[in-house]
């Protein structure tokens, strides 16, 4: 099971500064996502692993994350991910069961955001190197 971790990129217009999100003083635009994606070992479902070969809805197969806050204002949300993923376990569906693993996922959606951090920083010196509109323009 796929979970893919996305994160914003905000930087000043001049491209000057690096901008950051809580930045109040002035608002910085949104220029770039940084995002990685992870097959993780277990998420839940009938059976351990991936698409169960017996399933016949979803939600046989585990968790399924529309969307989900990971990390709010520095902080990783340790417990919200870890609900979604018990999830199925509580969902009445017979021989459904949450995620088999949590702490493994938990560590594995961790480096996700430490690579997108990663990501984001690379992003901020290759604007700080150049500018902001020339990496802009590689990106379209």
């Amino acid at each position: 099971p796929d979970i893919t971790v996305i994160t914003p990129v905000f930087l000043r217009e001049d491209g000057g500064g690096l901008g950051d999100a809580s930045d109040s003083s002035r608002p910085n635009p949104l220029m770039f996502f940084v995002a990685s994606r992870g097959h993780h070992s277990d998420i839940g479902g009938i059976a351990p692993g991936s698409m169960p070969p017996h399933s016949k809805r979803l939600d046989e197969e585990g968790a399924a994350i529309v969307t989900c806050k990971l990390v709010r204002q520095g902080v990783f949300q340790e417990g919200e991910i870890t609900e979604l993923l018990l999830a199925p376990g509580k969902s009445g569906v017979p021989d459904c069961a949450g995620c088999r693993n949590v702490k493994d996922v938990i560590s594995d959606l961790r480096a996700q955001v430490a690579a997108n951090e990663r990501g984001v920083q690379l992003i901020r010196e290759m604007c700080a190197a150049t500018s902001r509109r020339t990496v802009h323009s590689y990106m379209r």
